[in-house]
């Protein structure tokens, strides 16, 4: 590993270099620029003193969008950049924002640069931020720029009505509304004016590392002084294997986004750092019907017996999983009536969703001819999930060619209708599979799935490239992206025009959000219709699929 004066030296060359520039910028291709640090792949530690050097010579780390330089703001910005892209720097502008910012620096505490905050002079709304997981927000003065639906307002209206008004403790109750429908702004405004403005404390819960860090920007986004007229500013925090450490819970944190597993895992903290503190918890469960598994029932309990005023809303689209048993569960979890209901029909109408247009396409493709009985009773019991099926006969399954070449084909066929696409993929050797054959052609695709060594390119996949990645989707720098149970639950993506749902299903929930994930309506930035197109195999039979 190269040494602090090594970094300094080469970053003082790169600057030499700048400075003989004319217009003052290079790039590099981001393969290149970790090569000159000796770098084969991300080193997050390496990259974050890299970094902290740029910012010390004054050289700004930047991406290319639209024609113009993106400032890459934090050093977690800096492992997000594919491999064969280019990162630009150039040299920062000695304007009268970076003097005034440097002031205030200057006068900052040194607990302050220790925590490395950040001070955002330009934004209405500033962030203060000690670490990517971890911060304080100010209050931004002035009126919420984004309006509510009218389903959303009816629901903060029956919130107030059966918890505030009715003053009930403990209230365990759902927030049932569509995919698309907008759950999480909606609790995010009821808890900003009635929790965090209050001063009380709020947990919020999921499954997922991309539903927590959408949670906190929506705090972020929405923490404006006609919400939150008794507080300047409040404290987050967010915890799970990708983000901050339980052991990091302080006091002071308002708001505490997390995963549930670590927050069993770490619950000595939880109650030693914060709950011991806590007399009333507001607890949030995104994606609700995970309720029923055992380690959040375990959490739940936990907190029930340690905090004296509790109450609990889980959010979801579908409340209600396909086994009886399951929705036995659920009831009893959340056993309070919040007494409201919008249905799918409704936000369609109002254009607030989109109108789905389904279609079918058969790939012949027999899969059975590989199968034994033993296969298909596991591919009934794990909702297809062929990596249950063993490597090889999985691989088989994910690579085949004729299938793969059908999907990528109809899609060539019809982009001028499809457009932006979303596709549900078997597995990972699928997604790579579909990934180089849509790029073969000419296609700008990519793929995300749960971090894993990606064996196409060499690289592990992480959380935070599949983050830019979903982003560059969503800004429209892609046209096709694939993905494996990632974006099913949670994730904006209002410009999709057209889902492929290659992977069959035995589960309503899940064909439910596979569906949801592309009706963003045109009230909601989205499209008017979306097309919904199913890729049939031949099962002869064997299994009855959604």
């Amino acid at each position: 590993m190269l040494e602090t004066d090594e970094i300094d030296q080469i970053i003082s060359d790169l600057k030499s270099k700048i400075e003989k520039r004319s217009e003052k910028v290079i790039y590099l291709k981001y393969y290149i620029f970790l090569k000159d640090f000796n770098m084969k792949n991300r080193n997050h530690e390496k990259l974050d003193l890299i970094f902290k050097n740029l910012k010390k010579q004054k050289i700004i780390p930047c991406s290319k969008e639209d024609g113009e330089l993106i400032e890459l703001k934090y050093s977690s910005d800096l492992t997000k950049i594919p491999f064969d892209e280019k990162i630009y720097f150039k040299l920062k502008d000695s304007n009268q924002n970076d003097r005034i910012l440097e002031k205030i620096i200057d006068d900052a505490d040194t607990d302050q640069l220790k925590n490395k905050e950040t001070i955002d002079i330009n934004s209405k709304s500033k962030i203060s931020v000690p670490n990517d997981n971890a911060g304080k927000v100010d209050v931004a003065i002035g009126k919420n720029p984004k309006t509510m639906y009218i389903h959303q307002e009816e629901a903060i209206k029956k919130l107030d009505e059966k918890i505030i008004k009715a003053n009930k403790y403990p209230f365990e109750g759902l927030l049932v509304i569509p995919t698309g429908g907008g759950k999480t702004y909606t609790a995010v405004q009821w808890l900003s004016r009635n929790y965090i403005d209050k001063n009380k404390k709020i947990l919020w819960i999921a499954h997922r590392h991309m539903l927590l860090e959408q949670a906190r920007d929506t705090f972020v986004k929405s923490a404006y002084t006609d919400i939150l007229k008794n507080r300047k500013s409040f404290n987050y925090r967010i915890v799970s294997g990708l983000h901050d450490q339980a052991v990091n819970i302080k006091s002071t944190d308002d708001i505490i986004i997390a995963s549930k597993d670590s927050l069993n895992s770490g619950k000595n903290y939880l109650i030693k750092n914060w709950l011991n503190n806590v007399d009333e918890l507001f607890l949030v469960v995104d994606e609700a019907h995970h309720a029923t598994a055992k380690s959040y029932r375990k959490l739940i309990k936990l907190l029930k017996e340690k905090v004296p005023k509790f109450r609990m809303l889980g959010l979801t689209a579908t409340p209600f999983r396909t086994a009886e048993k399951e929705k036995g569960y659920l009831e009893k979890i959340f056993p309070d009536d919040l007494d409201y209901d919008v249905n799918l029909r409704t936000l369609i109408g109002r254009k607030i969703l989109s109108e789905p247009i389904f279609e079918e396409e058969k790939t012949f493709i027999d899969l059975t001819k590989t199968l034994s009985d033993s296969d298909f009773e596991k591919l009934k019991k794990y909702d297809f999930d062929i990596d249950k099926l063993g490597k090889k006969t999985a691989k088989s399954i994910a690579e085949n060619s004729l299938r793969n070449n059908r999907i990528v084909d109809h899609y060539i066929k019809n982009r001028n209708k499809y457009h932006q696409t979303l596709i549900f993929a078997l597995n990972v050797d699928n997604a790579i599979a579909l990934r180089k054959l849509f790029k073969e052609k000419g296609i700008a695709c990519d793929a995300v799935f749960s971090p894993v060594h990606d064996a196409a390119t060499g690289v592990t996949i992480s959380g935070k490239e599949n983050n830019y990645t979903i982003e560059r989707f969503r800004k429209g720098d892609l046209q096709v992206l694939i993905n494996v149970n990632i974006v099913t639950e949670g994730t904006d993506l209002p410009k999709i025009q057209t889902v492929f749902l290659t992977r069959p299903t035995m589960s309503t929930v899940l064909m439910t959000q596979m569906i949801g994930r592309g009706l963003r309506g045109e009230e909601a930035d989205g499209t008017k219709n979306t097309y919904i197109v199913s890729f049939l195999d031949d099962w002869k039979d064997k299994i009855a699929w959604v």
